[in-house]
């Protein structure tokens, strides 16, 4: 008797400990893939649970991550993030994600981009140089530095490509904001203003600033005195948008991926040529 009442203590003193252990490490959701993909360094082919701070890796199929809060975000293929209770940390590739809550939020190179509002669905992707592509699909956005502070409000059919180096060193108060064309020369990329003001376009990847030459757009970032030989002001650019966002006279494309079942798409926000936007 003695012996039988001792194995049920130890029975329920392992249920205890077990059950703790759960509640203080708790499963936040499931991620569901059609493919190749790595969870906290193990493949899984189908459903697996997701704990708070499971490290998620894609290789050649998406994952969509179902948290228990309500949010859903999915990762593109090639992409690599850390998963918590209220955000996502994103450390490479590209991803989607859905919240009707404002508490949850997708962090990437120091920026936070959260759901201002409820049933947003937006877009967010590592670039080149260190850049964050961020488009609002539906509803609105709001990207913030480590301290808090807002550097861009997106509402829905916006994108901006950011530099979290040139934001985070923005000086508060000191931030600037123009609209003008986007022009070229010897190697150098300019911003005429419609007013007919002329400045140099600085701090931002080469390649993205010559896919906007005959654009029109709004840059915001820095600006900077005019300095020899030039004697053109400068703008450390922070970031840059069409003029009026994903509208009918700005023409966007987007590079998407299918998610199976889902009919929506991982993306990153390119804009085109439109010749009605300049």
């Amino acid at each position: 008797m003695v012996k039988k009442c001792s194995l049920l203590t130890m029975i329920l003193i392992v249920i205890s400990i077990s059950y703790v252990h759960a509640e203080r490490n708790g499963s936040i959701g499931t991620v569901n893939a059609r493919g190749d993909v790595r969870v906290d360094g193990s493949t899984i082919w189908g459903n697996a649970t997701l704990f708070d701070g499971s490290a998620v890796q894609t290789e050649n199929a998406n994952a969509t991550l179902r948290l228990d809060n309500g949010a859903e975000v999915t990762l593109s293929v090639n992409s690599r993030g850390i998963v918590y209770r209220d955000h996502l940390l994103l450390l490479e590739g590209k991803s989607q994600f859905k919240a009707s809550r404002s508490l949850f939020r997708l962090e990437v190179n120091g920026l936070r981009v959260a759901p201002d509002g409820s049933d947003a669905l937006g877009f967010v992707a590592l670039g080149p140089a260190n850049t964050v592509d961020v488009a609002a699909v539906s509803g609105n956005l709001s990207v913030l530095d480590d301290s808090g502070g807002t550097v861009a409000s997106l509402a829905k059919g916006v994108a901006v490509s950011l530099h979290p180096a040139a934001a985070a060193g923005a000086p508060k108060g000191g931030n600037f904001s123009e609209i003008g064309l986007v022009t070229t020369e010897g190697g150098h990329y300019y911003l005429t203003s419609n007013t007919g003001v002329k400045y140099q376009l600085v701090n931002w990847p080469a390649n993205k600033l010559q896919k906007l030459v005959g654009d029109k757009v709004q840059v915001n970032g820095v600006l900077e005195a005019a300095s020899a030989p030039s004697g053109i002001p400068q703008i450390l650019i922070t970031s840059i948008q069409l003029n009026g966002g994903l509208s009918s006279t700005a023409k966007a494309a987007w590079i998407a991926a299918g998610i199976g079942g889902a009919g929506l798409g991982i993306g990153v926000y390119e804009g085109t040529k439109s010749s009605a936007s300049k």
